[in-house]
Formats: structure tokens, sequence, C-alpha cells
């Protein structure tokens, strides 16, 4: 099973209603996805779950506070549900990738900013 979730709010003024929805969409739902995973796979007695997160989630200050915080939450759950799971021969994951500087994330990831290069977007169409 492949848990993938990442929306977030740009503002660090978030409501506490904006703040919980980046929640529940990142953490719960990854929490939910590998709960249920784990309960199909557990008579199997193998399995595999992988998540995502973001290097958001481990370096302080790349992201906006909600997603990096329901991010590093994706990351302990995954390292708890792994723990948890071993014993049933189910391996758990948790998989961080980096920023890919497109338009959005120059305009959200601060480190981003910093590189030496332009990002526009491309004219190019699959199968080309």
């Amino acid at each position: 099973m492949v848990s993938y979730a990442g929306p977030w709010s740009p503002s660090e003024a978030l409501s506490v209603d904006e703040f919980q929805k980046v929640l529940d969409v990142n953490l719960l739902g990854t929490v939910i996805g590998i709960k249920h995973a784990a309960k199909a796979m557990i008579p199997a007695k193998q399995g595999l779950i992988i998540s995502t997160a973001s290097i958001a989630g481990s370096i302080a200050g790349i992201g906006p506070l909600a997603y990096s915080i329901s991010k590093s939450g994706v990351i302990a759950a995954s390292y708890s549900a792994s723990a948890q799971l071993t014993k049933h021969g189910i391996r758990v994951n948790c998989i961080s990738p980096g920023v890919v500087a497109t338009p959005m994330a120059l305009s959200q990831f601060r480190f981003v900013t910093a590189l030496p290069y332009s990002v526009k977007p491309s004219n190019h169409k699959s199968g080309e």
C-alpha cells in the first residue's frame, strides 16, 4: 500500500480550521491508510506499507508550518507502525522527497529561492 497526500496552506497565519484540514489530510489520512492496510495484511503475515512525507517534515523552516508538522507526524507514524507491525511480517517505510524547483516550490520553500538558476514552465508535451 502506498500512501501519498500533500495539501498545504502557504500562509503561516492559518485559522485553526485550515490548520486542522492540513493535519487531517496529511497525517490522519496516512494513519487511517496504515490501519486499514495492516488489517488486510496481518492475516497474510506479509505486506509493505509506504508513506510519503517530505524533507519539510525533518528539516525545520523549509515549508509552511502546518505542512511541516503534518509531514513530521507521518515520519513518526511510520516509525511506530514499523515497530508494531514487523512481528506480523509487514514492512513499513516512509520516503521524504526533496524539493523540485517548480514555480510553486519556489514560492513556498524558502531555501529554494536561493538556487543560482531560475525555473520556467516547460512547454514539453508527454510523448515527445
